[in-house]
């Protein structure tokens, strides 16, 4: 559902003969005891027209839109379900140049000695 609503929301954005690109990758990264934490990173980038500054602190409060059409809920219901499975969502934006989101889930469960990773992208 999370990558629905990015989908839709960057499609909505662009002109037409647009391009959106999705990516995927995964890393390895610290927690706070230094143990390392698989993560899958999956990407959302379009070149529409972009967020203004001035906006990116609110995208993701519910309710919040610019649009005529849309309730506002698509980005805080992304927002929820990112944070539901422990992650955060990045977002990048330039007004006319376009947008990218990144979502950073937790890959692999906790187990005694670490993490068990499982592949996601790929």
């Amino acid at each position: 559902q999370a990558l629905l609503n990015l989908i839709v929301n960057a499609v909505d954005a662009m002109k037409p003969g647009g391009f959106l690109r999705l990516g995927c990758r995964q890393t390895s990264e610290g927690d706070e005891a230094g143990t390392l934490r698989p993560w899958i990173h999956l990407t959302v980038q379009d070149n529409g027209r972009g967020i203004p500054e001035e906006e990116l602190d609110r995208i993701f409060d519910p309710f919040y839109t610019t649009r005529s059409e849309g309730m506002g809920l698509g980005l805080a219901i992304v927002n929820n379900i990112v944070e539901a499975h422990g992650g955060f969502v990045d977002v990048e934006s330039r007004p006319g140049r376009g947008t990218t989101f990144v979502l950073s889930i937790p890959a692999g469960q906790e187990q005694e000695h670490g993490y068990e990773a499982h592949s996601a992208c790929g």
